[in-house]
């Protein structure tokens, strides 16, 4: 099976994860199944609170010094404004915990809850053991009350100067010793430490799930689709199609609600664009739109909308073209024409976004104004 490990610092302060808020607002929760959720901490399984209270409480108290110095340099150059309480610190976008997320298979075939569960338990233990003084996990959640049994893993990077704690995740790895996996290559977004640590806690996994008789996917394997029945190419079909409307409607009725609202802070923005941060991420996984990853996630990095536009663009020429060939209407020929022009098309188009030109290719499309060269 397929193992998805992937890191975010989509949600901010973990309420999502022992689902401590409006739980009618989430329409893929299942409430009759949340009772199998489990959860644990570096604490043990026995903790008093919640996990957001459980890591605002180790925010107190590992990083009262660094606060206590960092409030005290803005407070004498009269910078009122930046001063941070633990709280504050535990939300900036730069310090909060790190959300990762482990699953073994998909919505139509995956390991079982506890199998899963039990796995990541011993990752946990062996994790904090090996790197827990620079990045250590703070909780775990496992959620079955979605569409497929998946694990919320939130984490704290800590780096250490002149015997004083703060979150800072290159520094930790430098701290570790983790250099990037080209060492005599410039550090960038495909060369750096952080892909290191990456692969190799990646491959702790694996080997804790083999010793539990599980057997992963090799990498080289994925994007690849199997042959599947009509009535099962439907059903996966159908339920993209659902995950994604429900999905795109639940965005647009919260934004509507908050545009009622006489004012828009950015905080509230950012809880929306997380979200969206979130559902690309979860639709991703999915084989639709496994072949057109790289393209998408270079797409968001610009701008979560355009990732999101080409994911309907997707939606919409995809889709049919496989509805298409599996009732007989193409062959397998005109299928791969037709998806083979779609990327095309997708290239083409975040190639004008990218460089900034929509307005002019538009201009230049309806001939409404010569385009400057």
């Amino acid at each position: 099976m397929k193992l998805t490990s992937r890191n975010a610092r989509a949600d901010k302060d973990g309420l999502h994860n022992d689902r401590n808020f409006d739980i009618a607002t989430a329409l893929h929760i299942d409430q009759q199944k949340m009772s199998g959720n489990r959860y644990t901490s570096y604490l043990g399984d026995d903790y008093n609170t919640t996990l957001k209270d459980l890591e605002v409480n180790y925010y107190e108290r590992t990083f009262d010094e660094y606060l206590t110095q960092y409030n005290s340099i803005q407070l004498e150059r009269r910078m009122k404004n930046r001063v941070m309480t633990a709280e504050d610190y535990y939300k900036k976008k730069y310090s909060r915990p790190e959300d990762k997320i482990i699953q073994v298979g998909n919505i139509d075939s995956h390991i079982d809850a506890d199998e899963l569960w039990e796995s990541c338990k011993e990752y946990m233990a062996l994790f904090n053991e090996k790197y827990g003084d620079h990045c250590l996990i703070l909780d775990m959640a496992l959620h079955v009350d979605e569409a497929t049994p998946h694990v919320h893993v939130r984490r704290v990077w800590l780096a250490e100067e002149e015997g004083v704690t703060f979150v800072n995740q290159t520094k930790a790895l430098e701290q570790m010793g983790i250099k990037a996996p080209k060492e005599d290559e410039k550090i960038c977004r495909t060369n750096n430490p952080k892909m290191t640590f990456t692969k190799m806690e990646e491959d702790m996994l694996r080997e804790i799930f083999k010793q539990h008789g599980i057997e992963i996917e090799d990498k080289s394997s994925r994007g690849t689709v199997p042959h599947l029945s009509v009535n099962e190419y439907k059903r996966r079909v159908k339920n993209v199609q659902n995950e994604y409307e429900a999905d795109i409607q639940r965005l647009k009725e919260e934004k509507a609600n908050q545009i009622k609202e006489n004012t828009i802070v950015q905080q509230e923005k950012d809880n929306i664009l997380n979200e969206v941060d979130r559902n690309i991420e979860a639709l991703m996984q999915n084989f639709i739109f496994e072949q057109y990853y790289a393209q998408i996630k270079e797409a968001k990095e610009r701008d979560r909308m355009e990732a999101l536009r080409m994911m309907n663009d997707i939606i919409k020429n995809d889709i049919p073209a496989y509805l298409d060939y599996i009732s007989g209407s193409s062959s397998m020929e005109e299928l791969v024409s037709d998806i083979n022009t779609n990327k095309e098309l997708i290239k083409m188009q975040s190639f004008i976004n990218s460089k900034g030109l929509s307005e002019e290719y538009e201009a230049y499309k309806t001939g409404s104004k010569e385009v400057e060269r």
